[in-house]
């Protein structure tokens, strides 16, 4: 699970505090916490790392101090490589898109969908990048 802040919490805010100790309750996860500086806000992500399916989704983004909270889901976890990559992949435009696969483009960080890639494809066209 990711946990994202509101943008005026900081490390020594009582809702971050509350939260440290809210998720106590769960000794059997790691938690790691982010601090990402933006152009237009700072960002806390607080990450839970292990099985955090006995962490209540609800919870945690109705704690003070939480913007939003997100389960990582199995498929984020096989394309992050954390775990069998079976079956995992796609085809755009004749090129395949999967673990075994290396392809380097202008855009986005990683290929998640054939919608993102169609996207991206299209405005590296448009702009005159597109090299095939």
């Amino acid at each position: 699970m990711i946990i994202i802040l509101e943008p005026h919490i900081t490390k020594e805010s009582k809702e971050f505090k509350d939260l440290m100790e809210y998720l106590k309750r769960f000794p059997h996860l790691q938690v790691k916490v982010m601090e990402h500086q933006g152009v237009t806000r700072k960002l806390i992500e607080v990450h839970l790392i292990g099985e955090d399916y006995m962490v209540p989704l609800e919870e945690v983004e109705n704690l003070p101090g939480v913007e939003k909270a997100i389960k990582v889901t199995a498929k984020y976890r096989l394309i992050g490589r954390h775990g069998s990559l079976t079956d995992l992949g796609f085809e755009y435009a004749g090129l395949t898109f999967n673990q075994d696969s290396f392809h380097i483009f202008a855009g986005q960080c990683a290929v998640d969908t054939y919608e993102n890639a169609e996207a991206t494809f299209r405005a590296l066209k448009d702009n005159g990048s597109l090299l095939r």
